[in-house]
């Protein structure tokens, strides 16, 4: 065996220890995951709307100026979600009326 197929055997080499410390890990992570605060959770929850304004299917856009109006205004104080009030933010797109430029519009 030459040196370098010795160094890969013992790389490759899973011992009891290795097990037990990736296991313990494994079994630990999600207790840690929740114990740690989350300090970039947005107050804003932002709601997708893509719709046709322009193109040959312009028609069937033509009332959601007045429902997102409605809406907007029925979530204008917000969400209230486990004692926290959220923020609503309505970013809305115009698809064309193409699938293609539909699925390009999505907010970041």
């Amino acid at each position: 065996m030459t040196g370098e197929t010795k160094d890969l055997r013992r790389f490759m080499a899973v011992d009891r220890r290795a097990v037990v410390a990736r296991g313990l890990g494994m079994l630990a992570a999600p207790g840690l995951l929740r114990a740690i605060p989350a300090k970039a959770q947005s107050k804003i929850i932002k709601i997708g709307h893509v719709s046709p304004r322009t193109g040959p299917l312009a028609g069937f856009g033509e009332a959601d100026s007045f429902i997102l109006g409605q809406v907007r205004g029925l979530l204008a104080k917000g969400l209230e979600s486990g004692g926290k009030t959220y923020q609503v933010e309505i970013v809305s797109k115009d698809s064309q009326s193409t699938g293609t430029r539909g699925r390009r519009s999505r907010p970041s």
